[in-house]
């Protein structure tokens, strides 16, 4: 299902690192041609598990093609000593964080109704957030290396690393925009098969790790190729 989305793939081969223990500290971390996935001992076994974990291999696999290959220049940098700027984390993490239920239901991993009802219940922790009455979303990427490791206590208030999951609802947005306004022609599809392509690479050079930076300015211009539209304050309106 990533292959027919995204057209291409970026790696010579891919392997899912997959640890399963309720000992360890859950979670993934992406690598262009691997990931590091923790689960609970028992999340390929008990379906309520399964259903919980259902999106994390499709979340760090689509990072190959989102984060790893297409990395917002602010992200990209050469050494050490030059500073990050993550502000479109709500792109690397929240565009994946869509992408990755969206694959989990396509390849069968999770029902469409689970599906459905992961994104409403992130639409409802959001509306109980009062944190985005003052905090745009765009500061929680800015601030992400703060609130990874903060406590719970006032998230709501304080907002949390929401660039995930309240990211997810501006990118559905974005998917029923392009469908609105091309009557069903296109999709987010679209833009994921342009924007995560080959871009000009072929054949094996086409799969094997490659880094093209982006910056706002590329992700509105690929979007308006799929679908003309004020593309940017639509998206800055949002985040």
């Amino acid at each position: 299902e990533a292959n027919a989305l995204f057209g291409v793939r970026h790696y010579r081969k891919y392997e899912f690192l997959i640890t399963l223990s309720d000992h360890l500290e859950d979670f993934g971390l992406e690598h262009h041609e691997s990931s590091d996935n923790r689960m609970s001992e028992r999340a390929l076994v008990d379906d309520d598990k399964r259903a919980y974990w259902a999106s994390l291999l499709p979340h760090e696999y689509v990072h190959s093609w989102n984060g790893k290959y297409r990395r917002p220049a602010g992200l990209a940098t050469g050494d050490y000593e030059t500073p990050m700027t993550d502000e479109l984390l709500w792109v690397y993490e929240g565009l994946t964080q869509y992408l990755g239920v969206v694959l989990s239901a396509r390849s069968g991993l999770e029902l469409p109704e689970e599906t459905e009802s992961e994104i409403a219940v992130w639409s409802k922790m959001m509306e109980l957030h009062g944190g985005r009455a003052w905090r745009p979303l765009e500061d929680t990427a800015v601030e992400a290396q703060v609130l990874y490791g903060a406590s719970a206590q006032w998230q709501a208030l304080r907002r949390s690393v929401d660039f995930y999951d309240e990211s997810v609802l501006v990118w559905l947005d974005v998917d029923m925009r392009i469908r609105t306004l091309t009557k069903g022609a296109k999709s987010l599809d679209d833009f994921c098969k342009s924007f995560h392509g080959a871009h000009g690479a072929h054949g094996d050079d086409a799969n094997k790790p490659a880094l093209l930076p982006y910056t706002f300015d590329d992700v509105v211009k690929t979007l308006n190729d799929v679908a003309p539209f004020d593309w940017a304050t639509f998206l800055r309106a949002r985040v």
